[in-house]
């Protein structure tokens, strides 16, 4: 089997339906890239309020535990007496009591200017001077004589007298957080009242609260040291406090951006009553998986719509490929049933399926309407001398010039032999006359080239011809084409190469006259049949009313 080259394959190709097959898949990726970056977009915005919302959530909570903080401590600076410390146990049990209900707070002690640990709701601190690292975080009592509640930094250890605990097993460092302020009731110069906050109260609840593992939270202090954390990814970091401490010279609250961190999305809220940052973090790599679990379905639901939709414009292309295969085979039988193989007019069956339509919409109309039968003369004559070939020379020769003189919607048929049929819609018998006189000189004008013995052949034809100036409503076909048939014969009967023509009034003849190019016939009485074909109908010629007429000019 010989190969097909590329460019008869291109050439065969449908390029229609590729473009709208192209078209179709554009259109489906670009609505799921569009709904995919929706989604995302859709995400990344309700992050932002979730994040947002829990941060402004969880910073009151931290907020209000250290109102708790800084009320107790107020009110046992205001409220305790030096008499008090006579009775130390009696005294610790009175802090324990004031603090039973309270998460938030560890501890209650009264530490002198030495570090020695005076009075405490823990027993067990009692008698003991506080870490190294205590006594440096609060400072010396001359730096201690401002007023209010003071806090400190984070320390890891669990109470003022503990030593520092090393890192716990799930990776965070048990951690404390100090508040102080002066004892001024007592009359004891360089005493303080020191608070240990329970950071673990904040991490239970914030745990609790976001229920995630990319969430990480941290309180820190205006210096950006972490104070209370969960979690130990970017919260721990440097990076942060520096981000901490420049965000807070612009607003209270916002987002930390920097580009070592910006797989994170971080927001932070100052405190306004106390010198606390509370700060979320939220890794963006799972929400990006998030995303990616979301969008999923919708990127397999376009890889199957495309695959449906291909499969259907196919199924399609190749349904409507053979339905136009069909109809254009159709087409090509139809109009070679209703087409004249030799002159390409025509033929007797399009003219039986046309006229009756035309005659119809005519009629309906009350327009003018004119027919007209040609016969090539001496044409049997033809066919002998010269054979058959010129014959079908000589009618396709003539099929082609007369229908170079006729408009687009007249029509032209060839019904017979030699013999043809020209139905002129919309043309009373006037301009009819005039056409037919054309196509009579048409044809005799130059004779008709013989190519295969080189002989020139001069044709004449005949016209019987009837027109209506308004076509009747009942006009029948094969009457008509009778009484044209009956102008014909007087035509060849008086002598050829004329035409002959009949005027109607409704089915009455009125007239009947004869024209040609230069002569007329009057009388009436048909010169001889040369070849003895279409001789005159008696019964016609008997009821026309023959006037003589010479022919229009051109």
């Amino acid at each position: 089997m010989r190969q097909r080259s590329w460019r008869s394959i291109l050439v065969s190709v449908n390029w229609r339906f590729v473009g709208a097959w192209l078209a179709t898949m554009i259109l489906i990726w670009t609505s799921y890239a569009i709904a995919h970056r929706t989604i995302v977009d859709n995400m990344e915005r309700d992050l932002e309020q979730r994040v947002e919302t829990d941060t402004l959530v969880l910073e009151d909570h931290a907020s209000r535990a250290l109102d708790g903080v800084v009320t107790r401590l107020e009110a046992v600076a205001e409220l305790s007496d030096v008499k008090d410390l006579a009775q130390t146990l009696k005294f610790s049990q009175k802090l324990r009591d004031l603090l039973f209900d309270d998460t938030v707070v560890r501890s209650l002690s009264l530490v002198d200017p030495n570090g020695f640990i005076v009075v405490s709701s823990n027993r067990a601190n009692i008698g003991k001077s506080v870490t190294e690292s205590v006594w440096e975080s609060l400072g010396e009592p001359a730096d201690q004589a401002r007023k209010g509640v003071h806090f400190t930094s984070a320390l890891a250890q669990r109470d003022l007298a503990d030593q520092v605990l090393q890192v716990s097993m799930d990776g965070a460092s048990q951690t404390v957080w100090l508040g102080h302020i002066d004892a001024k009731n007592l009359a004891l110069p360089g005493h303080r009242w020191v608070v240990v906050i329970n950071s673990g109260v904040f991490q239970n609840f914030w745990s609790a609260a976001t229920r995630r593992n990319d969430f990480q939270v941290g309180l820190y202090s205006y210096s950006g040291q972490r104070l209370v954390g969960l979690g130990q990814g970017p919260a721990a970091s440097a990076l942060v406090s520096k981000g901490i401490k420049a965000a807070l010279l612009v607003r209270e609250n916002g987002k930390i951006l920097a580009d070592e961190l910006k797989g994170w999305l971080i927001r932070y809220r100052a405190s306004t009553r106390h010198p606390a940052i509370f700060v979320m973090f939220v890794d963006r790599a799972s929400q990006v998986q998030e995303q990616l679990d979301r969008t999923s379905a919708l990127r397999w639901s376009a890889l199957g719509g495309s695959m449906v939709v291909s499969l259907v414009m196919f199924l399609f292309y190749l349904s409507s490929r053979r339905y136009h295969q069909f109809a254009w085979t159709n087409k090509q039988l139809r109009q070679e049933a209703h087409t004249d193989a030799l002159t390409g007019l025509a033929n007797r069956r399009a003219f039986d399926e046309l006229v009756p339509l035309e005659l119809t919409r005519a009629g309906a109309l009350g327009l003018p309407l004119s027919l007209m039968i040609l016969d090539l003369d001496h044409f049997k004559s033809i066919n002998d001398r010269y054979g058959h070939s010129a014959g079908d020379v000589v009618l396709k020769e003539m099929a082609g010039r007369w229908q170079a003189l006729l408009r687009s919607n007249d029509l032209i048929a060839r019904i017979g032999g030699e013999e043809f049929c020209v139905v002129l819609p919309g043309t009373s018998l006037g301009r009819a006359e005039a056409v037919a006189l054309k196509l009579l000189e048409e044809t005799r004008r130059v004779p008709v080239a013989d190519p295969n013995q080189g002989a020139l052949l001069p044709v004449t034809v005949s016209i019987g011809l009837l027109g209506f100036d308004t076509c009747p409503v009942d006009a029948q076909l094969a009457s008509l084409f009778m009484t044209a048939d009956s102008a014909l014969y007087r035509a060849k009967g008086s002598g050829r190469d004329r035409v002959v023509t009949v005027s109607l009034h409704g089915k009455h003849q009125d007239r009947m006259r004869f024209l040609d190019l230069g002569q007329a016939q009057a009388d009436g009485t048909p010169k001889d049949d040369a070849d003895g074909l279409h001789p005159a109908h008696p019964s016609e010629l008997a009821t026309a009313q023959e006037t003589e007429a010479r022919p229009p000019g051109h």
